[in-house]
């Protein structure tokens, strides 16, 4: 049986088990993940005697009167997930109309990756398009890059550009130390200093909070590395946070100082990353933002593109919709 379920209803343990135990598992799905970047989050379920066999995250907002879905920072990809087995395109139709139903908008609700050819046999497939009530939802094409490190560190480096090892040896040149850290603060001064200016719309007031505390959980859980690079004058340049769940070590967060950028330290410790795992069966997630300069970046580690889907539907009113793009234009233009 299917059935919407709202946060406080939500049995986590349960949750959490099937998402262990999906073939779709990604870290972004866990209930105690989801409760620090999307604190109200609702779901979709398919329960069979009282379990859960497949699941939805459905990170939820609510502004006046309506109902909307979001991604939440530091969520790449969520979707739909199935304790045993594969998603098929009933599955991925039953779970979309249940939980697309359900509210008013999405700008833009992600897929795993492991959902992509149910949803493309459900799109594609005469047979299997949807039905009306959910014809209003585009989905579009996303995507990540990953490294595969199964291999020997001898082969993932011989797929690097010409310019990206020409960095990695000036890193080395510059003879700057590795260093495990123990507080993400460094890491958010540097975003702060660094990036936070450059972004269009700027960033949510939440977003340092929700850093601090997935930081925490990951740490508390033994799921992340944090890395810093200091320079021969002892002075900390660069910093990265990556994940690490299943088969995976997701690149999380980095950022460097301006100053500290023509050192190439985050070159250097996504290298030692490589150096450190190559040879086991894990899957290093750029998790790409489709940003071209970061795209080419992680491409020149020889990265493979990887697709998703992301879901984006509209059924507001058309005044607030008019509202709505009255109010970005001035924020543009201000």
């Amino acid at each position: 049986m299917y059935r919407f379920v709202p946060h406080w209803q939500i049995n986590k343990r349960d949750w959490d088990e099937c998402i262990a135990e999906s073939p779709q598992r990604t870290l972004y799905a866990f209930s105690w993940y989801l409760d620090i970047v999307s604190p109200r989050w609702d779901a979709v379920v398919h329960e069979r005697r009282g379990r859960y066999e497949a699941v939805m995250p459905l990170p939820a907002r609510k502004k006046f009167t309506f109902r909307y879905l979001w991604r939440p920072l530091f969520s790449q990809q969520l979707g739909v997930f199935v304790r045993q087995g594969p998603v098929t395109p009933d599955i991925i139709e039953s779970f979309c109309r249940l939980g697309f139903g359900c509210y008013s908008y999405s700008v833009h609700y992600p897929f795993n990756i492991h959902n992509s050819q149910a949803l493309t046999e459900w799109l594609l497939d005469e047979e299997l398009q949807p039905s009306p009530d959910l014809a209003d939802i585009i989905f579009y094409p996303q995507q990540t890059h990953h490294i595969y490190l199964s291999m020997s560190y001898e082969q993932i480096r011989s797929h690097y550009t010409a310019d990206r090892l020409m960095n990695l040896k000036r890193a080395e040149r510059a003879e700057l130390q590795l260093i495990e850290g123990n507080t993400i603060e460094p890491l958010i001064l540097m975003f702060r200093r660094s990036a936070e200016r450059k972004i269009v719309g700027g960033i949510n007031p939440n977003t340092y909070k929700w850093l601090r505390a997935l930081y925490n959980a990951l740490k508390m859980r033994g799921k992340c590395r944090l890395l810093y690079t200091k320079n021969s004058k002892n002075q900390i340049g660069a910093g990265a946070l990556f994940a690490f769940d299943g088969n995976k070590i997701i690149y999380l967060f980095n950022a460097a100082f301006d100053a500290a950028r023509k050192e190439n330290g985050r070159t250097l410790m996504i290298d030692y990353i490589f150096k450190e795992y190559a040879g086991q069966p894990l899957i290093f997630d750029f998790e790409s933002p489709q940003v071209p300069s970061v795209v080419s970046f992680y491409g020149s580690f020889g990265a493979e593109p990887v697709s998703f889907y992301a879901a984006h539907f509209n059924r507001l009113p058309w005044l607030v919709n008019l509202l709505w793009g009255a109010k970005k234009k001035i924020f543009a233009a201000s």
